[in-house]
């Protein structure tokens, strides 16, 4: 079996076999639907003059930032732990200290796709935003994240 990038957990389980996938402790890590979609559409459109977030939106691209089915089956959770991004550091810093490593330093990787002063309250749309709620529903209930 070949893993690969951003491979399903199910995949993994599957893989390895379920006596197995237990013995590990899973992670993952997520964050808010809001802040992923802004972000891969800054990602992806890097430079001026960018496509509306409307028509990105539109478009469907903006669900290529849906996580849940990456870490769950049939939506139950099957990692052990989730980190979120916006607790990265601390999350990094509990993880080391559960598996006894020494604590880890986070690069700021790919922080210059982003403009300053880029919060996704500013960017999205009331439609935008909409379309974001309902595509993103099974992480906004199972994680609380909010506007």
């Amino acid at each position: 079996m070949r893993f690969y990038n951003h491979m399903p957990a199910r995949e993994i389980r599957d893989a390895l076999g379920a006596s197995m996938w237990d013995r590990y402790l899973t992670v993952c890590l997520e964050r808010s639907p809001y802040e992923k979609v802004i972000s891969l559409y800054f990602h992806r459109h890097r430079t001026e003059p960018r496509i509306p977030i409307d028509a990105f939106i539109e478009s469907g691209e903006f669900r290529d930032a849906f996580n849940w089915g990456l870490y769950t089956d049939g939506g139950e959770v099957m990692v052990d732990v989730i980190v979120r991004h916006e607790h990265l550091q601390s999350g990094l810093d509990a993880l080391c200290a559960r598996v006894g490593l020494p604590a880890l330093t986070l690069p700021r990787a790919k922080s210059q796709f982003r403009p300053p002063g880029s919060d996704y309250r500013q960017v999205l749309t009331p439609a935008a935003r909409q379309a974001i709620e309902e595509a993103y529903a099974a992480e906004f209930t199972h994680h609380g994240y909010t506007w």
